[in-house]
């Protein structure tokens, strides 16, 4: 997932952001699959198995660590949105 930000931060206030997104998103869409609305969703188990985290057995949606890059000027941004974009 790519995450676009025009704030001008510090490193450590933007790992912070990024860790938030994360723990939200990853609780919301944990949320869902545990939800009644999901009753007839016939992948619910294989989801839920999918990202069950192998050594401690919790839910796990996003992989450890984050790799914010800072994009300085416009040039490098679309250079780098045509590269990254088609590369989920």
């Amino acid at each position: 997932m790519y995450i676009l930000s025009f704030v001008q931060e510090k490193r450590k206030l933007w790992k912070n952001i990024l860790s938030d997104i994360k723990r939200y998103t990853a609780k919301c869409f944990h949320d869902l699959l545990l939800s009644e609305h999901t009753n007839y969703e016939s992948r619910k188990i294989w989801l839920l198995q999918l990202f069950q985290d192998k050594d401690s057995k919790k839910f796990q949606l996003w992989q450890h660590g984050n790799h914010p890059i800072e994009l300085g000027v416009m040039k490098c941004f679309i250079r780098d949105w045509i590269i990254f974009h088609p590369n989920p």
